[in-house]
């Protein structure tokens, strides 16, 4: 499960990154892609397994890269305060 922060705006970028705005701290990031693929995908459904095999499927990952690559990109995301925590699954 990814739990993302209830206070959250975003805009996805035509480069496909992403913007980020936590509305209580007015603090804007903006990531690269594909942040914007991954992030439309824990939008969709923020479930870690559910997003790495998505990143499986469309990316043509292996399970075990999906789920490093995700690990780091939640670990950015709680550093920033996007998502309040995250859990394998």
């Amino acid at each position: 499960m990814i739990r993302i922060e209830d206070d959250l705006a975003f805009e996805m970028l035509d480069d496909g990154g992403i913007l980020f705005c936590v509305l209580r701290e007015g603090a804007y990031w903006q990531l690269s892609a594909p942040a914007g693929r991954l992030w439309t995908w824990i939008n969709e459904r923020p479930d870690f397994a559910a997003v790495c095999d998505e990143m499986v499927e469309a990316l043509g990952d292996s399970l075990v890269e999906s789920e490093a690559g995700l690990g780091r990109f939640c670990e950015e995301l709680l550093s920033r305060g996007i998502i309040t925590s995250y859990h394998r699954s």
